[in-house]
């Protein structure tokens, strides 16, 4: 049997192609998941297949079904190997390629551009999650329907991995059609892929009301502006260009700038009317690598070998000036140590998937030592021997306990579905701070929530990396100083903010 051990899950398959799928795929030795909004007959399918089968009641172009969905098929056979999207609804009458949104019925609308588009793109990811580290292949199917550029998006990240996506005609086609999309690599002997059983944590987060006025008074304007943050009349407007790279960014309260960013040209400056002297500007090579970065560090110069590792940095801080060489191992891109005015000064070592293990400083005599788990994850630090942090992250990577050995704190994060961080829980199961997001990025944090919730206001840079923080007085609560390759510089101020770059 061609499927023998395979996982396979089947969206829409209570009827018509899906169905005749999921018995054939049981046929060929595949355990298979019936995924349908028509619970009745997704029931009867799998009744009828067998103990090689489960059922689920999902409608694709809800996030939080589809993820149940995923859930389901790992918690019952451990893995996936096999996603087939043929989920959705489509027009009957006249002709397909004429077919525009206004002659969809509202049900079908969104049914055709929830479950077809949303769905195939979900299960893609799901399919791909995890597996391009793995030498094996995986099978991505989606409908025809589906947009054909989330399936050439498909072609273009998993196709030099051992993936292979298929696209296939359904809804009013009478018979599967294959759609061609070049670069896709065949193999008919598709190799083991090993999931990760997971368990979930069925905690709800409460909403939390104080948290209204910063989403209740966010206007969305073109051109990806965000303006008028809740009573304080914070305005925090971004501009885009082509391929949605960021062209300007400023913020101002009272008509006073607090940041402006301006990446027009080569050249990228940030500027803060509250303090010049926190002005940067960087500039480029023609290969985009930075150069030159001047700000309140000082002046930095950097030099760039081949393929992008940098080899010098020359640091000017009033008028002294000095160089650091970095040290590279042989045959690879591992930075093994710094030479500061020609004396050692830094030491590093990596294991062997490339992770750094030891970082080791001259002066001070610093030794920061790390560990990570099966996956590669960081999971503990220590400091000159002494225990710093431990990290754990769940079955979708995500960090879900941090513990600091210095506060002796333990806190539990909660993510959305969309992978962000939306609360934290100290050990004892309180909730201490709640996040507020738009458009992927931090909009508000609520400090205190689960106590007497105090609203701040975060501000972020052309990066969505915070830089600033305000409370609904407009004042400034909490900044952030970053050196031009991400590292923190400085945080002053009152108030607490954990976020760093997007996914820290």
């Amino acid at each position: 049997m061609r499927l023998e051990n395979k996982v396979a899950v089947i969206t829409g398959a209570a009827s018509g192609f899906g169905e005749g799928i999921a018995r054939r795929f049981a046929q060929e030795g595949a355990r298979v998941v019936v995924a349908d909004l028509n619970a009745k007959d997704a029931e009867r399918v799998a009744g009828e297949i067998g103990e090689a089968a489960i059922w689920t009641q999902t409608d694709v172009s809800l996030r939080s079904e589809f993820d149940e969905m995923i859930y389901a098929a790992k918690s019952a056979f451990g893995r996936i190997d096999i996603m087939v999207n043929n989920a959705g609804y489509t027009h009957r009458n006249g002709e397909h390629a004429q077919c525009r949104r206004g002659d969809l019925r509202p049900d079908n609308r969104r049914q055709h551009e929830g479950d077809l588009s949303r769905g195939t793109r979900r299960g893609a990811d799901h399919g791909a999650a995890g597996r391009r580290r793995h030498p094996d292949h995986g099978l991505h199917r989606g409908s025809a329907a589906a947009p054909r550029p989330h399936l050439v998006q498909c072609v273009e990240r998993l196709g030099d991995h051992r993936h292979q996506i298929d696209g296939g005609g359904t809804g009013a086609e009478e018979h599967p059609r294959q759609l061609p999309l070049p670069g896709c690599r065949r193999d008919r002997h598709a190799g083991e892929i090993h999931g990760r059983r997971h368990t979930r944590n069925p905690r709800e987060v409460p909403r939390i009301d104080p948290a209204r006025p910063a989403l209740d008074a966010a206007r969305h304007r073109q051109r990806r502006t965000l303006a008028g943050l809740g009573r304080s009349r914070l305005h925090h407007r971004r501009g885009a260009g082509g391929r949605r790279r960021p062209l300007h960014l400023n913020a101002w309260v009272a008509g006073q700038d607090l940041i402006r960013c301006n990446t027009r040209t080569s050249a990228i400056s940030r500027q803060s009317r509250i303090n010049p002297a926190n002005n940067e500007t960087y500039t480029y090579t023609a290969n985009g690598f930075i150069e030159n970065a001047d700000g309140p560090w000082g002046s930095l110069t950097y030099t760039i070998d081949g393929v992008g590792n940098i080899t010098q940095r020359t640091v000017t801080i009033g008028g002294v000036t000095s160089i650091d060489t970095y040290s590279l191992q042989g045959g690879s891109s591992r930075l093994t140590g710094i030479l500061t005015g020609g004396a050692p000064s830094r030491g590093f070592q990596s294991d062997l998937a490339g992770n750094v293990t030891q970082d080791a400083t001259v002066s001070p005599e610093l030794t920061k030592t790390y560990s990570y788990n099966a996956a590669g994850q960081l999971s503990g630090a220590t400091t000159n021997g002494t225990t710093a942090g431990a990290y754990i992250y769940d079955y979708l990577s995500r960090l879900v306990s941090r513990t600091i050995a210095a506060s002796s704190a333990t806190l539990h994060m909660v993510h959305d579905l969309d992978g962000n961080v939306i609360a934290e829980y100290d050990a004892s199961g309180a909730l201490v701070t709640e996040y507020i997001w738009v458009e992927g990025r931090p909009l508000a944090m609520v400090a205190d929530a689960g106590i007497t919730p105090v609203l701040y206001y975060v501000l972020t840079d052309h990066l969505e990396r915070p830089v600033m923080m305000t409370d609904q007085g407009r004042n400034v609560v909490w900044q952030a100083s970053y050196l031009p390759y991400g590292e923190v510089r400085s945080i002053s101020g009152t108030a607490t903010l954990n976020q760093r770059f997007p996914g820290q």
